[in-house]
């Protein structure tokens, strides 16, 4: 089951049509000489997108610039202009074919005609890789995207193949991830050091992202104990530093009171995490709610350096998911299931509370979500804290 992924710059109408070679160029007088650059490639199931830039040049020069693309072997390229021929620019190309390599280029024409094209990047985009029956990967939820909203998925190279690294539906108002679904296997973990490369997140505007390269905010009431929260772990993406490196993106983060993350936020994420052995795969949903049914009025946030407004959330989740026979998507007869719900605050003990095990079904409740669409209601009313070693 194909999503929209990105939010579109414009629209993409993918049709092949034949482009000028190099030897069909109008030559370029030497005051003319630039270079296009494709300087990052994302991908998505079914979607590439590509950041690119010209040297050398004054951009008033350029009349157009865009990105060529075509499946590999194919004779016709397709261009893909930018709306405006501003430098540096991006472009999402959608509708492609999942488990097809395609190459690309980005390619600038100047006022005189003269046209150059960047060298050919070669990308195969992810294959599908579907769990329930409808095609949807088993850790995400059911939604939709509105205006303020936006799924994204991070993919990363793991062992010479391209996995996903983790999903997320942003908010763009809030500034901050509501969700963040990833699984957890042996293959994402490893010896690599934690990163702590602070970025924006290249899949997401930057005027939608609170600036985190330092941490320090402070709150409507004047409170300032905030740390900046993961929502999927640093220590959850050990393989490498490429997997590591994106879970410090800011889209990943959230104003987490200090002592909550330095101390019960941090024994949950290790309890989860101690729990793949038993199951081959963790599917996991970590989030946030901005209003709770004690705190039903959203509080904002304010960054001590660099300025912006961001949500503080009231309260966390994760919920889990395996399978009981071990390397089987899961189903109404093998899902074992349950979910966890921690408040915003600085805890009165440092110790894990039982009575925060709750169904993922009272998640549900709680935030409006459908958490693991392809499982029945009746099975996510169930949960075992014992079966978790909770």
């Amino acid at each position: 089951m194909s999503h929209t992924f990105l939010k579109l710059l414009f629209s993409v109408a993918f049709v092949i049509a034949p482009i000028l070679t190099h030897s069909q160029l109008p030559s370029l007088s030497r005051w003319q000489q630039f270079t296009p650059v494709v300087c990052e490639v994302s991908t998505t199931e079914g979607a590439i997108g590509v950041d690119a830039t010209v040297l050398r040049t004054h951009r008033k020069r350029i009349v157009e610039a865009g990105v060529s693309i075509r499946v590999r072997g194919s004779e016709s390229w397709c261009d893909t202009p930018t709306d405006t021929p501003q430098l540096p620019f991006r472009i999402v190309l959608t509708s492609l074919q999942t488990g097809t390599e395609y190459e690309i280029a980005a390619y600038a024409v100047t006022r005189r005609g003269g046209r150059v094209e960047s060298p050919i990047e070669r990308i195969t985009l992810p294959a599908a890789t579907p769990a329930f029956a409808d095609g949807r990967w088993c850790e995400l939820p059911a939604f939709e995207e509105d205006s303020d909203s936006e799924f994204i998925t991070h993919y990363t190279t793991i062992e010479g193949e391209r996995r996903r690294n983790f999903s997320m539906l942003y908010d763009h108002s809030a500034k901050i991830a509501v969700w963040v679904a990833y699984p957890i296997h042996d293959c994402y973990l490893g010896k690599a050091a934690r990163t702590d490369a602070w970025a924006f997140d290249p899949m997401v505007g930057q005027q939608s992202q609170m600036n985190m390269r330092r941490s320090g905010f402070t709150d409507d009431n004047g409170y300032g104990s905030y740390d900046r929260g993961h929502q999927i772990p640093s220590a959850d993406r050990t393989a490498n530093a490429e997997a590591n490196a994106a879970t410090f993106y800011y889209t990943n983060m959230t104003p987490q009171q200090s002592n909550f993350n330095r101390g019960l936020w941090g024994k949950l994420e290790a309890f989860v995490r101690n729990n793949v052995p038993a199951s081959d795969t963790l599917w996991v949903v970590t989030g946030c709610a901005l209003t709770t049914p004690e705190h039903p009025t959203p509080l904002y946030a304010s960054h001590n350096t660099y300025g912006g407004r961001i949500a503080v959330p009231r309260a966390y989740f994760k919920v889990l998911l395996r399978s009981s026979v071990r390397g089987t998507t899961p189903d109404d007869t093998t899902a074992e299931c349950i979910g966890f719900w921690l408040p915003n605050e600085a805890p009165s003990s440092t110790k894990l509370n039982s009575s925060w095990a709750v169904s993922v079904n009272q998640i549900e409740s709680l935030t409006g979500y459908d958490f693991f669409p392809g499982l029945s209601d009746s099975v996510e009313e169930k949960f075992d804290p014992a079966l978790w070693k909770w």
